[in-house]
């Protein structure tokens, strides 16, 4: 499937989507706002949510070592689809469960291979220690905790001609969050920032066996929205990431030189569209620009998510 191809569908259902609800209503920024942060989160008088994304994206530029970015070295885009479900366990708290569909297209020096499968499943539960004017002038502030199991492909495991064919890390992934919001009239804001680990594994390869340790990842985001008509919002975000030096066998990490970083910008939009039905269009890129990123590549995309939710 192409990303051109993939963008133009993209924009006609965010056409579609916000210009069915073009009538003049009172919005609640909080509840507008948390669904275009999260998709699948819910709402204080919701139940259950269950929601499907759709996300495509391409390889743009790559940063080095030191920082610097250029051109990539060959072709490469991926396009994912997520399940995703959220439960209501009590009033302060929720549940979640994703499982990944992961395919990718790579072309360098003139081989071409496509390949995918599905990717690592994530479970998190979410607990709101203070909602919205509960404490004014406190915000929000909501705990998360989330694991993340191997049931994707490691690299370890490729078959597939570049590596198509891996759709996860190999390994468990545990992480925390902590997520503030505040509203003001019809604006939205948020910030959250995130720690996560990956537990260390043993790899074997040609005979070998050499047990790789994962380093600290942490991510910041923050996010300015404004609540529209019927429910409907708009947000624009900002996202960091950092992850420490890797380690492989006796090997430390600073000789490996592994750290990583991005930076992230997106711009999103929710509006229901259907009794208890929601579409989220979002458009992001890394900036690629040098400084902003070290040891990964630079990649843009676009994603719409469809979320139906039960009172």
């Amino acid at each position: 499937m192409k990303i051109a191809c993939a963008t133009r569908w993209v924009s006609v259902v965010c056409v579609l989507a916000f210009a069915l609800r073009a009538e003049s209503a009172l919005a609640q920024a909080c509840c507008a706002g948390g669904s275009v942060a999260t998709p699948t989160r819910l709402a204080v008088y919701e139940r259950v949510a269950v929601g499907f994304q759709t996300s495509a994206r391409q390889v743009i530029g790559e940063w080095n070592a030191a920082g610097d970015v250029g051109r990539s070295t060959g072709t490469e885009r991926s396009l994912d689809q997520t399940i995703a479900a959220t439960f209501r366990l009590a009033s302060r708290w929720q549940a979640s469960a994703s499982i990944p569909s992961v395919e990718t297209f790579r072309s360098q020096e003139g081989v071409r291979a496509w390949g995918g499968g599905v990717g690592d499943a994530t479970a998190s539960v979410r607990y709101d220690a203070l909602t919205l004017g509960e404490w004014l002038p406190w915000p929000a502030v909501g705990l998360i905790l989330a694991a993340t199991a191997p049931t994707g492909k490691p690299p370890e495991r490729s078959e597939g001609t570049l590596g198509t064919d891996v759709t996860g890390a190999g390994t468990w992934e545990v992480a925390g969050a902590v997520h503030l919001e505040q509203t003001y009239h019809r604006a939205y804001f948020a910030v959250m920032g995130e720690t996560a680990y990956r537990l260390s594994r043993t790899i074997s390869a040609s005979g070998m066996n050499v047990k790789q340790s994962y380093p600290l990842r942490g991510s910041a985001t923050i996010w300015a929205g404004y609540a529209l008509e019927r429910g409907a919002a708009a947000a624009m975000y900002l996202r960091g990431f950092h992850q420490n030096e890797a380690s492989a066998g006796s090997v430390s990490g600073s000789a490996l030189n592994t750290a990583e970083a991005r930076t992230t910008l997106g711009v999103a939009g929710m509006a229901p569209f259907w009794d208890g039905w929601r579409v989220q269009c979002a458009v992001f890129s890394d900036l690629p620009f040098s400084g902003w990123g070290r040891n990964v590549p630079a990649t843009s995309g676009l994603s719409v998510s469809l979320v139906h939710a039960w009172l």
